[in-house]
């Protein structure tokens, strides 16, 4: 997933959606949330506990694919976040995140 999409989208639910910041406030509000994104300073068994309640919350995971420094800049913050949970949207489009991406040249091609 390009790391610019998912800046865009959180920097606009941030302002004007309600986000949640921090990896036990995001576990916490797991089942009232739409998508939770994870960086890769996560650990690794941080990050499998993560997949896990996702999994059973039916909650889509993605994850960002720079440190929780990058994650935290692109949440508008000046410290770094390991994990964020987006409960409401607001303007952003997250839709667009959770969607396969169209190569391009067009429509997919069938067989």
């Amino acid at each position: 997933m390009d790391n610019k999409r998912i800046a865009s989208v959180i920097k606009v639910a941030m302002k004007s959606g309600n986000v949640v910041l921090g990896e036990r406030a995001s576990l916490k509000s797991l089942k009232s949330s739409k998508l939770v994104v994870v960086s890769e300073s996560l650990l690794s068994e941080e990050r499998e506990a993560v997949e896990k309640a996702c999994k059973e919350a039916e909650v889509p995971l993605l994850i960002f694919e720079d440190s929780a420094v990058a994650l935290g800049a692109a949440a508008g913050r000046s410290f770094p976040v390991k994990v964020l949970s987006v409960k409401s949207a607001g303007d952003a489009d997250i839709g667009k995140l959770l969607r396969p991406k169209v190569p391009e040249g067009g429509a997919e091609q069938k067989a």
